[in-house]
């Protein structure tokens, strides 16, 4: 901590806890004001938290603040921040130690959660200590060394064109037609459940269908091929909104048990909702589209997720591709 004197200015440089602490600094025309700055931002190197909160008002503070309008219209990180809520309660931030997080994620495993349902739960806990650093509440972030769960993460799970065929044959068979058409839309379009939900017949745009509410916050558009053209040429326009998903998940749930796809929660054989979304992007990847494309038409934020989630099944592409072609110089 100290006042640079230069070129009749005064600089305060901060940075509390050494090198791993936020630097601030800031500079005056008054040695008075660079003072009183810098009495202001003395902190007490003994504590974690800079603000009088505990964990459980951080977590609210940064959903209201930030995380609500970065994950507009999903549910999914509200759930999972009031979780963390729920397991590590009311700790004072000042109090806050890595071994809170580490507590944390063994009462995730003696739940039974998944590898990938725990590390997708790290980076929540992560985004909350690091946002708590960057806005002031927090000197250090005590989970910055938290680390992922290593091992094999269950398979992504995606229908075949056969078990395609069986669901839509069940929902006949059912004589739930609306939900034939849905699970057409899922799976030729990759929407997630309230994407699907809340699409609106002015969000067809010649060729494409947009996607506005997204977990990103950043509306998408995915080209209509022809199967998708034919399922919205034949619903009616009744109302605004182009599928009814009353009793969604009740109704999928019947037509897999007559399809005979239906799987215990946890067999990773499974077929939910969001296994159409994976069906949409396995079709086109393992049919050689460039995952770029995919990760647009899955309206990713980077290419780095889709790589992680669907990489395999390219390198499998590009392998079989391969095979095809003769040896160069043969």
């Amino acid at each position: 901590m100290a006042i640079k004197h230069q070129n009749n200015k005064f600089t305060v440089d901060i940075q509390p806890g050494g090198r791993l602490g936020k630097r601030i600094r800031k500079t005056f025309v008054k040695l008075s004001l660079a003072k009183e700055f810098e009495r202001r931002h003395m902190i007490d190197t003994q504590s974690m938290g800079i603000a009088d909160l505990t964990f459980s008002e951080l977590v609210d503070l940064y959903w209201d603040q930030y995380a609500s309008l970065r994950f507009v219209g999903s549910k999914t990180e509200f759930y999972r921040l009031r979780l963390i809520k729920s397991l590590i309660k009311d700790t004072q931030l000042k109090a806050l130690q890595l071994n809170h997080g580490e507590e944390f994620l063994i009462k995730r495993k003696e739940r039974g959660m998944t590898i990938g349902t725990i590390n997708r739960d790290i980076n929540s806990l992560k985004r909350v200590t690091s946002w708590a650093v960057e806005h002031n509440y927090l000197r250090l972030d005590p989970f910055k060394n938290l680390k992922h769960l290593k091992g094999n993460v269950s398979r992504i799970r995606w229908l075949n064109q056969e078990e395609i065929k069986e669901l839509l044959r069940a929902c006949e068979r059912l004589n739930d037609l609306d939900l034939k058409d849905i699970i057409l839309l899922g799976v030729n379009t990759g929407f997630r459940r309230g994407n699907i939900k809340d699409l609106k017949w002015e969000d067809i745009k010649g060729d494409m269908i947009l996607a506005k509410k997204t977990k990103t916050g950043v509306p998408y558009e995915v080209p209509m091929n022809e199967t998708l053209k034919e399922v919205l040429n034949r619903l009616p326009r009744n109302t605004e909104y182009i599928v009814d998903v009353t009793n969604l998940r009740r109704r999928f749930k019947e037509a897999l048990k007559e399809a005979k796809l239906l799987r215990s929660s946890d067999d990773e054989e499974k077929v939910t909702l969001h296994t159409l979304r994976h069906t949409f992007a396995s079709r086109y990847l393992q049919a050689g589209v460039p995952i770029y494309t995919v990760a647009r038409w899955l309206g990713h934020a980077s290419v780095v997720m889709t790589e992680r989630v669907y990489g395999h099944l390219c390198n499998h592409h590009h392998l079989e591709e391969v095979k095809k072609l003769k040896g160069i110089g043969e």
